[in-house]
């Protein structure tokens, strides 16, 4: 997981504040591993893990897996039951997530969010009155 997350953000390192945003959007937003009922029942007692947290987690993880199991879980989580993580692997997946986040916080020195910068909806269009260059 260490090699994919540092592969990852050195590919986002390049990206506008815009793009990060809309990345970010549709990792937190978009994947469906939030809200699925189904596949929580079938990950949870299977890796052990549980809580709130454990959502950004075991999607970025899965997320990190590649296209081809994450949708083959997605159509029927039971596939979940084929791989499983070790704990530490499962708690890395977070990162996933938030590199997007974490890539802003470099390029604006730790002074801004992307939801600082774009607001709740992440639009990718500068909040009014916010004085950045978005093409940091």
């Amino acid at each position: 997981m260490p090699t994919f997350n540092s592969v990852l953000e050195a590919m986002l390192n390049a990206w506008e504040l815009p793009k990060l945003a809309a990345f970010h959007k549709v990792m937190w937003r978009h994947l469906g591993v939030y809200n699925d009922d189904d596949l929580w029942d079938v990950t949870a007692p299977l890796a052990g893990i549980s809580g709130d947290d454990t959502w950004e987690c075991y999607g970025g993880w899965l997320i990190a897996q590649g296209r081809t199991f994450y949708e083959a879980v997605m159509r029927d989580p039971k596939v979940a039951t084929t791989r499983v993580p070790p704990l530490d692997d499962i708690f890395e997946g977070e990162s996933v997530i938030f590199v997007a986040q974490r890539v802003c916080g470099k390029k604006t020195g730790d002074k801004w969010s992307l939801y600082d910068l774009f607001g709740d909806d992440l639009s990718g269009k500068p909040l009014p009155g916010g004085d950045f260059p978005v093409s940091w």
